[in-house]
């Protein structure tokens, strides 16, 4: 068996067994908290939000294995099927995302050291 394959289903069992508490109103900034009902016609649920950060947790969990993901590294998810950005960071420590403001805006740009992760 090549090494790549062992790596690669190991990667796959950890995904498996990866828990993330997704954290919105514990830590959520002011900011984030007006983002998400600024428009009286377009209010960021909470559900849009966890499923969001749900579907990165693959990539994201990649890249901490790689080590492009350390505690408190602000990750910018943008999810493509419904325009959403959620910023945020993971304690790994403690196995939680916290977050920091979310936005539907196609064309976001996250700050010089953010990690982009983008989903369908």
């Amino acid at each position: 068996m090549r090494l790549q394959d062992i790596l690669e289903r190991t990667i796959a069992n950890l995904e498996k067994n990866i828990s993330v508490k997704i954290i919105l109103a514990v830590d959520q900034t002011i900011h984030g908290e007006e983002q998400r009902y600024r428009h009286k016609d377009l209010i960021i649920g909470e559900n849009e939000i966890v499923n969001t950060v749900s579907k990165a947790l693959p990539k994201i969990g990649q890249l901490i294995v790689d080590g492009k993901i350390k505690t408190g590294t602000k990750i910018v998810i943008f999810n493509k099927t419904n325009k959403l950005n959620v910023v945020g960071n993971l304690d790994l420590k403690s196995d939680v995302f916290r977050v920091i403001t979310v936005m539907k805006k196609e064309n976001f740009k996250p700050k010089p050291g953010d990690i982009r992760v983008v989903i369908q």
